[in-house]
């Protein structure tokens, strides 16, 4: 419906933009970030 067709999926080809998230008790907290496939934080 948003024309994202390369989001949504971890798969050849698509964008590859990932959060990883650890949870401190129920608050997320960003261990790592990566924009098309490169960690940026």
């Amino acid at each position: 419906a948003a024309g994202l067709a390369d989001r949504g999926a971890i798969r050849v080809g698509l964008r590859a933009d990932l959060l990883r998230v650890r949870l401190l008790k129920e608050t997320p907290l960003p261990l790592a970030v990566w924009v098309k496939g490169n960690r940026v934080a």
